[in-house]
């Protein structure tokens, strides 16, 4: 059996959502508020209702009219494109008002409903899911009943009927069998003048309730059921207005039902909002002009594809049809009205060409014929950056674009035809623009675009070449090693970096040398050099005269010196100390010592070896003349001689 399913499980079939609900396509969205001119279908009499189906099961929306004033129900097979066949006429009960379709004997192929205004009666086609339909059965219902809707009133997985009787201010309701006919019918009192009847879920509590819009007390009469196919006394609303045709929905997303009706004067139009509370109660009515008059026909479906539920009115007096978008808080815009060029007597709406935009389809009294506009798509998809937009990278660093996805509302997923201009060089910083742009079946095109800004926020990188501490010893000649600068943004700065500080290699101490450069953005680095000149080397004493040194015992010995040369210092010869001594009288070798130390404590020493030699023979002195004489034959006394070394001393004996 083919049942409507509401959000709480129930199952209903509610006139004015059969036909978006009944496609074979998925969820329709309108995804542009724009339509091609409107096509018109001629039909036998006054089409005062429409409804539209899959009735011979190709996969095709097909449209049901009930024409008034000829007493017979119009069928076109839908071509799949948009356009309909042939029109095949069954008869009525007297002047139908409406048509609704559902599976009211349980063989799965769809059947025609009318409530017949003049012959007090609703008339029931059953479908034998070729396209075509049996004789009318009728059933005897209230007395100038103008409107119908089906449900499971009473749980049992058959097909119900609910019937407004403008004349009895009642609504009727007629229990399916499950086979196509129907109980006799029960009343349930409702306001004065009842137009539209809306089933739907209003206290939460899993059973069927009704909503009657009251076109004579300018009531809403709401009626809560047992889910055994009684209700309890009707509760009224005020809206201010003559009510008529109406929808019930979920205008606010808070997941209760919410109601809309339609003024149906010929003063300016309005509808009424009543937002559900869950209880079965609701709030007071919100007023909204609709740019028409006379609303007979409403729907609450997400006209504009922002996933809110929008209101569309069918206005009769004044030939139009009225979007109202929501913003998912049950508040309206203001209305969007679209001309149809006759008097709209009932709407729907539907994927007729199978593009998966929202057609609508609506009776036309002034001409008789039913209209059919197809939507145009003229909204472009939806493009979706991932990641950040501006999105923000160090220069340097390498840089992966996070890509976006692309949505249409009725081609699909578009992300694997999204194109991207555009390019960043990361290594320079500035602001760069990527370009997204994706189109889609419509030729709509949707652009997006991200601003990659590449920026330098780190400092140069400086590098010291050599070691740092450097450690220079004192008198040797310093040379600096230098560094070297790369940045992520301007490359190498080396030839930019500047040097402060300097350093005395002749001074013992220790220096600083400071580094610094500067990249285009303006960030310093700075790194710093300790330059230690150190002192490990001693002095250099240098030896006055020969090393080893000769001298003639019994000379007078004097010593040359030395000299001290430190590179930290200087002349140091005046603090040399000598140790040791030389005997120029005794002959032998004697060692004296030089010692300086540096400031730093470094410590020089020499030695000299001084060779005292004796090279020279004694000197012998003869005492008395020589020669010498003597008278012969004197005795002969030798004066002798003396004998003196230099190194043995007197040698005389």
């Amino acid at each position: 059996m083919e049942l409507l399913k509401t959000q709480k499980g129930l199952l209903v079939k509610l006139a004015w959502i059969l036909v978006p609900l009944f496609m074979l396509h998925a969820p329709l969205q309108l995804h542009a508020l724009s339509f091609q001119d409107v096509t018109s279908y001629p039909v036998d009499g006054y089409p005062n209702g429409i409804t539209a189906a899959d009735f011979n099961k190709d996969g095709r929306t097909d449209i049901a009219v009930a024409d008034t004033t000829s007493h017979t129900i119009s069928v076109r097979l839908g071509n799949g494109d948009g356009t309909f066949g042939n029109s095949a006429a069954y008869g009525s009960g007297k002047s139908p008002q409406a048509i609704v379709h559902g599976d009211v004997n349980g063989d799965g192929n769809i059947d025609l409903i009318t409530v017949d205004r003049d012959s007090d009666s609703i008339s029931v086609f059953l479908g034998n899911g070729g396209g075509t339909f049996a004789n009318a059965l009728s059933f005897p219902v209230g007395d100038v009943s103008l409107r119908l809707a089906v449900g499971d009133f009473n749980d049992d997985n058959k097909l119900d009927v609910a019937v407004s009787s403008l004349r009895e201010d009642a609504v009727y309701i007629l229990l399916g069998i499950g086979d196509g006919t129907f109980a006799a019918p029960v009343s349930y009192a409702v306001g004065d003048g009842p137009y539209e009847v809306l089933p739907g879920d209003f206290n939460g509590d899993g059973k069927l309730d009704l909503a009657v819009a009251n076109f004579g007390s300018k009531t809403v009469s709401v009626l809560l059921g047992n889910g055994l196919g009684a209700f309890a006394p009707k509760v009224d609303y005020g809206v201010q207005l003559a009510a008529s045709g109406g929808a019930a929905g979920d205008l606010n997303k808070d997941g209760h039902l919410d109601l809309v009706v339609g003024d149906g004067t010929l003063l300016p139009g309005s509808i009424s909002v009543l937002l559900g509370r869950g209880d079965g109660t609701f709030a007071a009515a919100v007023k909204y002009s609709v740019g028409g008059s006379d609303t007979r026909a409403i729907l609450i479906e997400d006209f504009t594809g922002d996933g809110n539920a929008d209101v569309v009115t069918g206005n009769w007096s004044s030939y139009n049809v009225s979007v109202l978008a929501g913003d998912g808080t049950g508040a309206l815009a203001p209305a969007v009205v679209f001309d149809m060029g006759g008097s709209v007597t009932d709407l729907i709406s539907g994927d007729f060409n199978g593009d998966g935009l929202r057609d609508l389809a609506f009776g036309r009294q002034s001409g008789k014929d039913f209209g059919v506009r197809l939507a145009i798509d003229e909204i472009p998809p939806v493009i979706t950056l991932n990641g950040a937009n501006p999105m923000l990278m160090e220069a340097g660093s390498v840089f992966t674009d996070p890509g976006a996805t692309a949505h249409d509302g009725i081609d699909g997923d578009l992300t694997s035809q999204i194109t991207v201009s555009g390019a960043v060089d990361s290594n320079r910083a500035g602001t760069y623009t990527l370009t997204y742009e994706v189109t889609d079946a419509a030729g709509n095109l949707a652009t997006k675009t991200r601003a990659v800004q590449v920026v330098d926020t780190v400092a140069p990188v400086l590098t010291l070449n050599g070691p740092n501490p450097m450690q220079v010893e004192a008198g040797s000649a310093f040379t600096d090693p230098g560094a070297t600068a790369q940045d992520a943004a301007d490359g190498d700065l080396t030839s930019q970096i500047t040097v402060s500080g300097a350093v005395d290699a002749g001074q013992v101490g220790t220096y600083t040398l400071t580094y610094q450069v500067t990249d285009a953005a303006g960030h310093v680095a700075a790194v710093t050099r300790t330059v230690q000149v150190v002192d490990t080397t001693a002095p250099v004493l240098t030896l006055n005269g020969p090393n080893p040194m000769q001298i003639e015992a019994g000379s007078a010995f004097t010593d040359p010196g030395a000299t001290a040369q430190d590179a930290a210092d200087g002349d140091l010869t005046s603090q040399i100390t000598m140790s040791g001594a030389v005997d120029a009288g005794q002959v032998g070798t004697y060692t004296l010592t030089y010692q300086v130390t540096d400031a730093a404590g470094n410590l020089a020493t020499k030695t000299r070896a001084v060779q005292v030699v004796d090279t020279v023979a004694p000197v012998l002195t003869l005492n008395g003349p020589n020669p010498m004489q003597m008278e012969a034959g004197s005795a002969f006394t030798d004066p002798g001689a003396t004998a003196q070394d230099a190194a043995d001393g007197d040698l005389t004996s």
